[in-house]
C-alpha cells in the first residue's frame, strides 16, 4: 500500500514491521503511546519498544524535538521504506537517532548563521537514507538472526 492517507500508510508500515517480527519468532502487537502508535516486541533479547516512521517517497520526516528526546535501551526506530517495490525496513538504536537528528540539525544552524533558512519556528527535521545508512536490515538490533 502506497496510497492513502499519512496515518494508513503509518498503519500498513506497523503491520509490515509486525510480520517481519513473527517471521523472525518473535511477538509484537500495535500499542498507542501518547499521539502516536508503536510496535512493542517480544522476542530473544525480551522486550523491545519500536517507533515505526515510513515513506512513500522522499525523506522520512521528522521533528528536531525528537533530538531532545531522553533515549532508553530497549527503544528502537524503524524506518520502513515503501518508496521500492518490495518495503526496505532500517533499524536504529533509538540512541543513535536521536543524536542524528541533534546533530544533524546543530550543523545545519552553524551553516546558515544560527537561523533556519526559511522558518526560525519551525521543527521538521527530514532524515535520508544517507543519514541512516547502516541501519538497513538491522533485525539483529532486535535479537534476531
Amino acid at each position: 500500500m502506497t496510497t492513502g492517507s499519512t496515518q494508513q500508510v503509518a498503519a500498513h508500515a506497523r503491520r509490515l514491521v509486525i510480520e517481519q517480527i513473527e517471521r523472525r519468532g518473535g511477538t509484537a502487537r500495535e500499542v498507542p503511546v501518547g499521539r502516536r502508535t508503536e510496535v512493542h516486541m517480544d522476542g530473544p533479547d525480551g522486550l523491545r519498544r519500536l517507533r515505526v516512521v515510513s515513506r512513500r517517497r522522499g525523506d522520512w520526516q521528522s521533528s528536531i524535538r525528537n533530538g531532545d528526546t531522553e533515549t532508553e535501551p530497549d527503544r528502537f526506530w524503524v524506518f520502513v521504506d515503501l518508496s521500492t517495490e518490495r518495503p526496505e525496513f532500517h533499524i536504529g538504536a533509538e540512541e543513535e537517532v536521536v543524536h542524528g537528528i541533534r546533530t544533524r540539525h546543530e550543523a545545519y544552524l552553524r551553516r546558515n548563521g544560527g537561523h533556519r533558512a526559511f522558518n526560525d519556528a519551525s521543527l521538521h527535521c527530514s532524515i535520508r537514507t544517507r543519514d541512516i545508512d547502516g541501519y538497513a536490515r538491522r533485525w539483529d538490533l532486535l535479537g534476531f538472526d
